[in-house]
């Protein structure tokens, strides 16, 4: 005969401590569409660098982004 069990409302789900430590900064997931050439490149580099693809994307953009701001800002611009 089979039995029915009768759990409360908070039965699972997550609880504190549970899972996985988190690892540096917080990240979301993204979806890119990127040329052939151009992920191989950063294929490229990231295993010469012994990296992931994200590590490498998310470098060149800091990188970009750094350079691009400090290209505006105030009174460098003739």
């Amino acid at each position: 005969m089979a039995r029915a069990y009768w759990h409360a409302k908070n039965w699972g789900g997550p609880r504190p401590g549970a899972g996985r430590p988190r690892q540096g900064a917080r990240t979301r997931s993204v979806s890119l569409t990127l040329p052939e050439d151009l992920l191989a490149t950063v294929d490229q580099v990231a295993d010469r660098r012994q990296l992931t693809r994200s590590a490498v994307v998310a470098h060149y953009l800091r990188r970009g982004l750094s350079l691009q701001e400090a290209s505006m800002a105030p009174g460098l611009n003739p």
